[in-house]
């Protein structure tokens, strides 16, 4: 699904939205999918509901919204109250951008 986000810190910019795809995964998904880890941790089944909710970014989004910043531990927030997603999302890894 496409989603809005922001970056916990930053202060919010109402003349621009950032939105990326979002997808939900489980532990083994990069495996499954041969997506190649860049920096970071894979999501794991360690990642469970009662756990800070993770997030997995690929290289055009870090290089896109974190020019010139380190992505690994930033926080976002996915999609806002309207979604039910009110909880920061930690980010734990960078991939390479695959298929389409």
């Amino acid at each position: 699904m496409g989603s809005s986000f922001n970056i916990v810190g930053e202060p919010d910019d109402h003349e621009h939205t950032y939105n990326a795809r979002v997808t939900a995964v489980s532990g083994g998904y990069e495996r499954l999918m041969g997506t190649p880890i860049i920096r970071g941790r894979m999501v794991s089944d360690d990642d469970a509901v009662n756990s800070p909710f993770v997030v997995a970014i690929n290289e055009t989004l870090a290089r896109k919204f974190f020019a010139g910043k380190d992505p690994l531990g930033q926080r976002i927030d996915v999609g806002g109250a309207k979604t039910g997603m009110v909880k920061p999302y930690t980010i734990v890894e960078n991939h390479r951008r695959s298929g389409g």
